[in-house]
């Protein structure tokens, strides 16, 4: 109930948003929460979530390497890129605790959140609303060093948005140092700046969509004939997602989940206006369907598209339901919050979710001196599920 409460909290203030539009002026509680949810409840969290125990594993072993080479080549064999691992060495030099790591990374995401929110959202709370109920629990609390990289994405998104093309590159080139996958959505968010002609991205969309629905695994085929010829290193992560897929197991809620999705996307594209900004959210949602639809084997694949792009979707979404007469962007309003909050039950009541509850802060710690069952737990999370975490996390 810790996490459900958390957006409960944010509801009056999403139907004002929704019932004023931009009468209402709400940066100010924006700020407020974003706050308390990125930087003191995950950026504070205590032996909470899915990463910690691998980043802490790794924060050790660079805090104990004898120079910044040897904490680079600790943090490569333990998952963690060249900035990250930089980062992590100045904080050990300066003699600070694992929690700070989390605290900082909790304040540059709260920055990057809002910059992205005051500039793209129409709703200064609604934003954390729907970020919360779909992306928050993983993010800031499952995948560290990924969160990090989307911050500098975020930002990056924020430059092509004006054209300001140097910016976004270096942006983009901090993130990889992050997150190597960063490079791919750099490169999606150039492809995004294309003109796609709205026949033929539906067209294609319906293509993908029969495929999925009939189970054929095009995407599989082309990325196991690419890998033959790719640099050995990738190669084997390649195989190694491809051997993840021969375990996937479809369900309803896979199905809901991309039906909602698609029908988001055709719903906005018919909606639109001309202009340069409101396209590019639609060209990476456009992107983004594809690859649901594409890799729905291999969803390591299209969840790293899906952190970044949901949020520009979203945005774009209440975007053009601001524009409409209040009843019907209320219709439309209650009817996303609905969706929103069964994604978050159905996160909270999954039974992957156990390292996150019950919730921990380090308050609790420092006042009571006592630690917590939250390394039991996590451990045990690692033994039953852990493909994708021994490799430090995503």
């Amino acid at each position: 109930m810790f996490y459900i409460w958390l957006a409960i909290a944010l509801v009056p203030m999403y139907f004002c948003e929704l019932a004023c539009g931009s009468r209402v002026k709400s940066f100010g509680l924006s700020v407020f929460f974003a706050f308390v949810y990125f930087v003191i409840v995950a950026g504070l969290r205590d032996d909470t979530g899915y990463d910690w125990y691998v980043y802490k594993f790794i924060y050790k072993g660079v805090s104990e390497s004898g120079s910044l080479a040897a904490a680079i080549s600790f943090g490569r064999d333990n998952g963690s890129e060249l900035g990250f691992s930089v980062f992590l060495y100045a904080l050990s030099l300066l003699g600070l605790s694992f929690w700070w790591v989390q605290f900082l990374v909790g304040i540059f995401n709260c920055y990057a959140f809002l910059r992205l929110n005051s500039v793209l959202g129409r709703g200064a709370v609604t934003g954390l609303l729907v970020y919360l109920c779909w992306l928050f629990l993983v993010l800031q609390m499952g995948v560290l060093r990924m969160s990090v990289a989307l911050s500098f994405l975020s930002l990056a998104l924020l430059f092509i948005l004006k054209g300001k093309n140097v910016k976004f590159l270096l942006l983009v080139i901090l993130a990889s140092l992050f997150h190597t996958f960063s490079i791919v959505i750099g490169l999606l968010m150039l492809l995004a700046r294309l003109s796609f002609p709205r026949t033929i991205t539906l067209f294609f969309l319906f293509l993908f969509a029969v495929m999925y629905v009939a189970g054929i695994d095009l995407a599989g085929g082309v990325v196991q004939v690419v890998s033959g010829v790719m640099p050995e290193f990738v190669s084997s992560k390649l195989n190694f997602y491809l051997m993840l897929g021969l375990t996937y197991q479809r369900g309803v809620g896979e199905f809901l989940y991309k039906l909602v999705m698609v029908s988001m996307y055709v719903f906005l594209v018919f909606r639109i206006q001309q202009d340069k900004n409101e396209k590019l959210m639609l060209n990476l949602s456009y992107i983004y369907m594809i690859a649901l639809l594409a890799f729905w084997k291999y969803p390591i694949f299209h969840d790293r598209l899906k952190y970044f792009a949901l949020m520009p979707l979203f945005y774009l979404f209440f975007t053009i339901i601001m524009r409409m007469k209040v009843f019907n962007r209320l219709v439309c309003g209650v009817a996303f919050l609905m969706v929103s909050f069964m994604v978050l039950l159905h996160e909270v009541s999954g039974p992957l979710f156990f390292p996150y509850t019950p919730y921990y802060n380090m308050y609790e710690r420092w006042l009571s001196g006592e630690g917590n069952d939250g390394e039991e737990r996590t451990l045990k999370y690692y033994k039953e599920y852990d493909s994708q975490w021994l490799g430090g996390g995503q």
